[in-house]
């Protein structure tokens, strides 16, 4: 199962603290906002790309977490 709130890249410091990074869904939805914006054929204002890459990083996350049927 995929937990989008799991961070991609955790790390420790030399204290041995725990910095989370980037959540799954924060890490998914930059990358799809980076294909949108590769796109020269799209336009349009940048609020849409950002709900646009986070929609897609919701339905990534869903198709991740479905039973797979053998």
């Amino acid at each position: 199962m995929t937990n989008p709130n799991e961070p991609v890249y955790p790390i420790q410091d030399c204290n041995l603290q725990f910095i989370p990074g980037l959540t799954k869904r924060e890490y998914f939805a930059a990358m799809s906002m980076q294909g949108l914006c590769a796109d020269p054929q799209r336009s349009g204002k940048h609020e849409h790309y950002a709900e646009d890459a986070v929609r897609f990083a919701d339905a990534l996350i869903e198709a991740l977490n479905k039973e797979v049927r053998k």
